[in-house]
């Protein structure tokens, strides 16, 4: 009887510590299953980092993209430029060049003008005196 009894408690604390254990797994199973949720959340958070990352990186090649366009178009613009100025200094020479040739030919004809002047002057003169002295 006293070996049933010891049999009897034995199996009790058998099935305590079974039970027991039973409930601490079932804990650590809670507990790793909440774990693997909150994994599961920052994975997903991560895919959202990574799509928001990947969204900004291609908008930046296309920002990139757009500004050595733009650039190359400016270059284009500023070549344009810089042979229309090239242009309009060559005409300003030609045009300073022509303005002296005309300055020079206005001087030739300011000096004509005044020698038949001193000349039309002299005649007068002249034509005076014979008129006087005719009379």
């Amino acid at each position: 009887m006293d070996l049933l009894i010891i049999l009897v408690i034995i199996t009790i604390t058998a099935t305590a510590t079974y039970f027991v254990s039973l409930m601490i797994f079932r804990r650590q199973v809670d507990s790793l299953s909440e774990i693997k949720e909150q994994i599961n959340e920052k994975k997903q958070e991560i895919e959202r980092i990574h799509e928001k990352i990947t969204a900004t990186q291609e908008a930046y090649k296309k920002n990139v993209q757009n500004v050595k366009k733009r650039l190359n178009e400016l270059k284009k613009k500023d070549i344009i430029i810089k042979d229309k100025i090239e242009n309009l200094r060559k005409k300003d020479v030609l045009i300073k060049s022509k303005n002296k040739d005309l300055n020079d030919s206005l001087d030739i004809l300011v000096k004509k003008i005044n020698i038949k002047k001193n000349k039309l002057k002299h005649n007068r003169t002249e034509n005076k005196r014979i008129n006087n002295t005719r009379r």
